[in-house]
């Protein structure tokens, strides 16, 4: 397994019935009351269970995906937790699942649709560089790429520190590289650094657009870029 790893699975992938959670994940289900709740949560398990199949070369079924005390997906082999540890970070956006997964770091990788933001939420949620960065965007459309990559490497980082809402993410200064590297197939990412002065700690990370979306995962030290599960 690389250092990093990542699989995307859309809605429709998801198997209709519900052979493949364990018990502990249909009694979490049955308390999701919210279809559009179920779906993504459902939709966030699936995409897990098959991202370690194929990192454990089990079975889908056999890999229980629950939420720790913090919030933060932690996966099992049946009911044990698993003998080496692997860091789980689960996001989904408008029908699409993203899972990343690492034996070596922890991770966290976020999704986000490309989409206007308001000038209220760019004002409360990023720092005054931030702000005149994106305030210079050459057109509507960069601004908005703009706007929702920023925010997604946050959402990333703020997941390797496991702190949830404690966090203000507009203490969170990030940088772009300006240069952009391949992966395997071509895709250009972009390397990140977040700096969270509030927790004396530094994240970096890598980031890409991907048609209408954003994807950003983040970790220490993450040198090399992550790779696609096939």
């Amino acid at each position: 397994m690389a250092g990093v790893v990542w699989l995307q699975r859309r809605l429709h992938d998801v198997p209709a019935g519900d052979e493949w959670l364990s018990a502990r994940e249909l009694d979490v289900q049955a308390r999701l009351l919210v279809p559009k709740r179920r779906a993504d949560w459902r939709l966030g398990r699936w995409t897990a269970k098959a991202a370690l199949a194929m990192v454990l070369a089990v079975e889908p079924s056999r890999v229980s995906i629950l939420a720790a005390e913090d919030g933060a997906p932690e996966a099992f082999v049946g009911d044990l937790p698993l003998p080496l540890p692997i860091s789980v970070s689960i996001s989904h956006r408008a029908g699409l699942g993203l899972v990343t997964v690492s034996r070596h770091v922890v991770v966290g990788g976020d999704l986000e649709l490309i989409e206007p933001r308001s000038a209220a939420f760019v004002r409360e949620w990023f720092d005054e560089r931030e702000q005149v960065s994106i305030a210079a965007a050459r057109d509507v459309d960069r601004h908005d790429e703009l706007t929702c990559l920023l925010w997604s490497v946050k959402e990333a980082s703020a997941k390797v520190l496991r702190e949830g809402l404690r966090l203000d993410p507009r203490s969170a200064a990030v940088v772009l590289e300006s240069d952009e590297v391949a992966d395997e197939l071509g895709r250009r990412w972009r390397r990140t650094t977040v700096r969270w002065p509030t927790e004396d700690r530094v994240v970096t990370g890598w980031c890409r657009l991907d048609g209408s979306f954003v994807h950003a995962i983040a970790g220490a030290r993450l040198t090399s870029v992550p790779v696609e599960l096939r």
